[in-house]
């Protein structure tokens, strides 16, 4: 579901033309990706060993939690500078 959101995203800056968005997007993602891989191999936490799911990385940092704060401060960001530009155009 956040890959869609991410998507979602890449796709709404595209249509309205607002391309400077696109690398502080994707360079939030990436660094999100990288902080949380770098947060694993330090604190070395296991997974619980009752689980649904094997899997073979350490469960601390999450990095579903680590990429959607990054992916939706960076929206709430985003939204909060463009509405600022907006407004200063209509007070001219």
């Amino acid at each position: 579901m956040l890959w869609l959101t991410i998507f979602l995203t890449l796709s709404a800056l595209l249509v309205f033309k607002l391309t400077q968005w696109l690398l502080p997007l994707l360079t939030s993602v990436s660094s999100a990706v990288l902080l949380a891989s770098l947060g694993k191999w330090f604190f070395a936490r296991p997974r619980p060993i009752e689980s649904l799911f094997v899997e073979h990385t350490y469960s601390f940092p999450s990095a579903h939690a680590t990429l959607a704060v990054a992916l939706y401060v960076f929206i709430a960001l985003a939204l909060l500078i463009q509405g600022q530009k907006r407004f200063r155009k209509m007070m001219i």
